[in-house]
């Protein structure tokens, strides 16, 4: 669950939004993030796939995994969404630049014990990746 603002935002300080509603509905637009994580003293980054309930970020994968285990075992991970909207060309290569969203969530995960609340997840991610019209 997302605690509060850690981090802020210094450079362009002003285009930094910390409302809770804009992290929900860039989380409901989007299905891939970026998890980044310490093991062996050494970091990682893993896209993944996850769905949101506006609660906890949600992400499937092997319990054999090595990510999964670490996320299971409540250690500290970020998770990354962005959106891109545009890319900003320039005539100056120092004025190339991207229009985004982004989101940096600092959490420790945990797994789902409860068959009904694992089959929820499931159903919501399947819902999210495959919407039926």
């Amino acid at each position: 669950m997302v605690e509060g603002v850690r981090v802020r935002v210094v450079r362009y300080g002003e285009r930094a939004v910390y409302d809770w509603d804009e992290l929900i509905s860039l989380l409901s637009r989007n299905f891939v993030c970026h998890v980044g994580f310490v093991d062996g003293g050494r970091p990682y980054v893993i896209p993944m796939l996850y769905v949101s309930d506006g609660q906890y970020v949600y992400m499937h994968g092997s319990p054999e995994s090595r990510l999964i285990r670490i996320l299971g075992s409540g250690e500290l991970v970020v998770i990354v969404v962005t959106e891109v909207h545009g890319v900003v060309l320039s005539s100056r290569l120092c004025g190339n630049s991207l229009n985004y969203e982004s989101a940096v969530m600092y959490g420790r995960g945990s797994f789902i014990q409860d068959r009904e609340e694992k089959l929820r997840v499931f159903r919501m991610m399947i819902d999210r990746l495959v919407p039926v019209v």
